[in-house]
């Protein structure tokens, strides 16, 4: 019984450690994305945006669906509201070259939201993904992490 107890003290111990660590701002990315075009996280955040980063892994037979649903989602918000939803898609490592990551966004019929960019390591270990698909949504001024999973 005391080894039980000694084990789920650990794991709460390390559950409150992970959520102290939780990032609550986003991480700035500025640059160009794989279709040429400039991107800044930032200057999207302070002009009322809601950007969504969706981090997938290559081969991943179950990231699509989640992203073709946020698709669905931000076309309706953005149908009233014209580019007031952006969205990235992020490979989750950083060996993912452009052509992969527009062939990505591409053949699953992503290219409505979805920006391709390449090298997403440090941003999928920023928001702390360890399951793909990885996807956080950001808002504000302040560029909260309203939702991250």
């Amino acid at each position: 019984m005391k080894n039980v107890y000694s084990m789920l003290m650990a794991t709460l111990l390390l559950i409150t450690i992970n959520n102290a660590k939780a990032q609550t701002t986003a991480m700035q990315f500025a640059g160009v994305d794989c279709n040429g075009n400039a991107v800044d996280l930032f200057t999207d955040l302070n002009a009322g945006k809601a950007v969504i980063l969706h981090f997938y892994m290559p081969n991943c037979g179950s990231c699509p669906p989640p992203a073709q649903k946020i698709q669905a989602m931000a076309n309706k918000i953005n149908a009233t509201h014209p580019g007031m939803v952006k969205g990235y898609a992020f490979p989750f490592q950083n060996s993912t070259t452009c052509a992969y990551s527009s062939s990505w966004v591409t053949l699953n019929n992503l290219s409505a939201l979805y920006a391709p960019m390449d090298s997403g390591a440090t941003q999928v270990a920023y928001y702390g993904g360890f399951g793909m698909p990885t996807v956080v949504l950001l808002g504000g001024t302040d560029h909260r992490i309203m939702f991250s999973t």
